[in-house]
């Protein structure tokens, strides 16, 4: 090593590359079941998955959907039980 950064596909790197997987809104649309002008809406106020722009171009990481649809998971009752407490 020479102690320069490793280039993308650089195969001789130590550390495994491991590139993100990046889908589009449409993908993103498909596998969550919100339509792409939905996803428009939640990312102009700020909602919704994290997301990347590259140019116009947007792009949702998996692994932050994973997360993000995680966080954003309920078990039956958890709606009845929040508000019961906000009382």
């Amino acid at each position: 090593m020479d102690g320069r950064p490793p280039e993308l596909g650089d195969t001789d790197s130590e550390q495994p590359s491991r590139r993100p997987a990046l889908i589009n809104a449409r993908e993103l649309a498909t596998w969550v079941g919100i339509s792409e002008s939905g996803l428009a809406q939640m990312r102009f106020r700020n909602e919704g998955p994290p997301y990347i722009k590259f140019g116009r171009a947007v792009r949702y990481s998996e692994d932050a959907v994973r997360e993000w649809i995680a966080q954003n998971s309920h078990e039956p009752g958890d709606e009845r039980r929040s508000r019961s407490t906000d009382r």
